[in-house]
């Protein structure tokens, strides 16, 4: 989603801005890894199974391997939980040093971030920001005397557009062979970031031969990847002759991609990034904006340079921004000039598709800057092995192209046997994968002819031909399931091939998975060096279901989905609407959204689906049904009347149902009879349990004995968890993990198992059992069980940013904790995983329903 750029021309204001990172992205799953190993924390975490994301190939001497991506852009959400950057062990990097971002407005973009990343660690009277108007800005760490500076030179070379805020010139003119009026600022600097791409981007340079004072310049309009290969040249012979190679570290960050044209993506041509939400879904996505020619002048340029003993370090971040359509300011960007009323009018004509907002893509481009060289020192000396599937050598390939992005082809070698090696010279550091799916042995041990046949044979009490490569690790990571999903097994007692072995034939899978475990377990008890091994486990890789929009129309296609219930539900299905809007319907596509009476109805015409939602909080009828006015005093339940509601909905094709919130109220008066009649009976109860199973035992009546079992399929949430303090709770308490406020949170919870006080377990016991007598009875209602995982969610509530119906008291305001809606949920956010639970069940209900 675009987010308001927090950076802004003035830079000498920089100190004001409030860099709090809480960027929802990741890089890969190896942020475990290096979580565990460089910041020594100890979690597992899931990883999706993919085909091998690189082509390793062998390199034998020092002849040149492959190329490896910075990452192919395969993006993992809340990296909040797996930290890759470490501010304060960064500056330490940085203590007495000078790092310099060289280049353009995207370069000064990742200047601000890293600013920003390692400003929150610093005490505000220990920095200062400088800038008089010249190309260079400098941000100081004082109690690390480290400089981070950015300077503007967008072209590299000479230009007529190197004033840092007057450089928006018809006539581009570049010096293509000039550099020293830069270069000096830049030359004695301990880290040097470069960028240079986007303002080449135009068929033809001018070129200029002399100076720009001179009466005898000659210009030259020349074709643009030749001046830009010229400019190149001239950088690259700055460096060989100029560069302390003892001192300086140098990078060249890859081109930044833009989505100015929505059609690259599928979406309606004329469009580009405004209003998108979303990342680009298609695997190996690139838009035209990049251009491939200029990335491989770049290698070629820097190969030269490593050919004569200069190393500077490509940071490919190419493909994994290309994904990011919904990363950029878009409409929010700073306008230098006021829009005129016929630009407002078209949001499309000044959205800014080019620049990234932040926190955001810039924040992942500096993880990747220095993570890898810290991890290599952390192991030097060391073995760090991945033993598993092809879901180990998945998380091996990730990790080499993190670590490997930081140090020269010639230091470093690949070898590929049973265990495929990465030897990093200079650290003597190795990564080594090994293959054993199953960890002990197996007829699929050969890393490569393995096959998948069903033919599965095991020796269940067989480990030591595999442990004895990786007993002597330092670090042992270990992945074993997608192999043992198989039905049936063959487990063998003795050698292959022996004519007294045993043969069985096994249908139990979690058993002999429990078998290998504890042959596994039991050769680490006894063999591994405990003052000297880490080890780690990786938990099961699920098979999901991606949200596709189109997928999910044409299997709506002439059908009615309806959610039933209270706000949450609400809340809910604005997710599946915004799912659907950017994962498929174009601007211009047939649709349509009303309310009327209790619904909420959108249509995709072109599909004839209806997506609706109906308003009745607690399922049953009460005095609270009216959606627009429904904050009554006395809550009063008809709690044996549904009809009033069903037959709005019993019809529908898909029904997703909840109820729950609104039966916390400590006292609800049940009504026998009907609301205005004189002899209907009123009754006050705090039984919150039993009105609660009266309740949806009326529902579960009207069910039973009216839908459609052969056309309607149904499912019922959990409860949705609150982050709120309970009244009984005063200000000023300590609140164990039992409960906390969502105000002014910004992680999740990390304690697992949390389980907040709202969260009814007696409630949650009620709905199954009510929906375990519905499938006795031949009705099948499908429960989603969200509680728990939404549960560590406290950060992810709209708090003090929800939409008010009436004007906050000035007495209120001063109490954020009093407005704050700790109940709802953000969008994006956790409903869309809802959903796409919700999705993987529709989209299969022959596997899930």
């Amino acid at each position: 989603m675009a987010k308001k750029s927090i950076f802004s021309s003035d830079f000498s204001g920089m100190m004001d801005i409030r860099c709090s990172f809480h960027s929802l992205i990741a890089l890969l799953v190896t942020a475990l890894i290096v979580g565990a190993v460089y910041l020594t924390t100890e979690s597992g975490y899931l990883v999706k199974e993919d085909d091998l994301v690189l082509n390793m190939k062998k390199k034998r001497n020092n002849s040149n391997d492959s190329k490896c991506d910075l990452f192919s852009g395969k993006w993992v959400y809340d990296n909040e939980s797996y930290p890759l950057f470490n501010a304060t062990a960064l500056l330490e990097k940085l203590r007495n040093k000078r790092l310099v971002f060289v280049g353009d407005s995207l370069n000064r973009g990742q200047w601000v971030s890293m600013v920003c990343l390692l400003d929150k660690v610093i005490p505000p009277g220990l920095k200062y920001m400088h800038n008089n108007g010249s190309s260079l800005i400098t941000f100081k760490a004082k109690e690390y005397n480290a400089r981070i500076e950015f300077y503007w030179a967008p072209l590299m070379v000479e230009s007529n557009s190197d004033d840092p805020t007057n450089h928006r010139l018809p006539d581009r003119i570049v010096r293509a062979q000039a550099i020293e009026k830069h270069a000096r600022h830049w030359t004695d600097a301990d880290f040097l970031v470069f960028n240079t791409y986007l303002w080449w981007r135009r068929p033809q340079m001018k070129v200029l031969w002399g100076s720009f004072n001179s009466s005898d310049g000659i210009y030259k309009n020349v074709e643009m990847l030749r001046s830009y290969e010229m400019a190149l040249k001239t950088w690259s012979d700055w460096l060989e002759i100029h560069i302390n190679r003892t001192k300086t570290q140098l990078f060249f960050m890859t081109m930044s991609p833009t989505h100015e044209r929505a059609e690259e993506w599928g979406s309606s041509k004329g469009g580009n990034c405004y209003n998108e939400t979303e990342v680009i879904l298609e695997e190996g996505y690139r838009g035209r904006g990049s251009d491939p020619k200029m990335m491989q002048i770049v290698e070629e340029t820097i190969n030269k340079l490593e050919s004569r003993g200069l190393n500077v370090q490509m940071i490919n971040i190419t493909q994994l921004s290309e994904y990011r359509k919904e990363g950029h300011p878009s409409i929010y960007r700073k306008q230098w000039e006021p829009l005129t009323e016929e630009q407002i009018s078209n949001p499309l004509g000044y959205a800014d598709c080019i620049h990234w907002c932040l926190p955001g893509v810039p924040d992942v481009w500096n993880e990747l800057l220095f993570n890898g060289e810290a991890l290599l020192e952390k192991i030097r000396g060391k073995k760090l092995m991945f033993v598993g599937d092809s879901l180990g050598r998945n998380q091996w390939e990730s990790m080499v192209c993190l670590v490997e992005s930081t140090i020269s082809p010639s230091s470093k070698s690949l070898i590929m046997q049973q265990k495929q090696s990465t030897l990093f010279l200079e650290y003597n550091a190795t990564i080594e994968f090994h293959w054993s799916p199953f960890l002990i042995e197996s007829n699929h041990d050969n890393p490569f002819q393995h096959g998948h046949s069903n033919d599965r044979i095991l020796r269940i009490e067989a480990i030591e031909k595999h442990a004895r490569h990786w007993t002597e690790a330092d670090i042992l990571v270990f992945d074993s399931y997608t192999w043992w999903l198989e039905p049936n097994v063959t487990l063998l007692w003795g050698s292959f091939g022996s004519s007294d072995a045993i043969y069985r034939n096994i249908r139990m899978r979690l058993r002999p998975y429990e078998m290998a475990l504890r042959t596994w377990s039991d050769w680490l008890e006894f063999n591994l060096n405990r003052t000297k091994t880490k080890l780690f486990f990786m938990s099961m890789s699920p098979i999901h279901s991606r949200f596709n929009g189109r997928a999910f129309l044409e299997k709506i296609r002439g059908k009615k989905v309806v959610y039933v219930g209270d706000s949450l539900n609400r809340n809910q299905w604005q997710s599946m609407l915004c799912l659907i809007q950017s994962t498929h319907l174009p601007l211009s596509s047939k649709k349509s959204l009303i309310s009327k009476g209790n619904f909420y109805i959108f249509q995709a015409i072109d599909y004839n689906a209806t997506i609706a939602f109906y308003w009745s909080p607690l399922l049953v009828e009460s005095n609270c049904d009216d959606m627009a006015s429904h904050r009554v005093d006395d809550r009063v339940v008809r709690i044996k009347a549904i009809e009033k509601h069903a037959r709005h909905w019993t019809d529908a094709d898909i029904l997703v149902f909840d109820s729950f919130l609104w039966w916390l109220e400590p006292t609800i008066t049940i009504l026998w009879g009907s609301f205005g009649s004189s002899d209907a009976i009123y009754k006050k109860t705090t039984m919150n349990m039993r009105r609660y199973e009266i309740a949806l035992n009326t529902w579960s009546n009207w069910l039973e004995i009216n839908v459609n079992r052969t056309k309607t399929k149904l499912y019922f949430m959990s409860l949705s968890p609150m982050h709120c303090r309970p009244p009984s709770v005063r200000r000023g308490e300590i609140l164990g993990l039992e409960q906390q406020h969502c105000y002014n949170q910004t992680e999740p919870i990390f304690k697992e198992g949390y389980w907040g006080c709202p969260s009814n377990r007696g409630m949650m016991n009620i709905a199954e059992s009510r929906l375990d007598k519905l499938q006795k009875k031949g009705l099948k209602v499908q429960y989603l069980n969200i509680t728990q995982l939404s549960g560590y969610r406290k950060d992810a509530h709209p708090s003090i940013y929800r939409k008010f119906n009436h004007q906050i008291s000035e007495d209120r305001l001063k109490d954020p904790e009093s407005y704050s809606d700790c109940i709802h949920w953000c969008l994006p956010g956790v409903p869309d995983v809802w959903n796409q639970i919700l999705y993987a069940y529709i989209m299969n209900p022959e596997k899930y329903y």
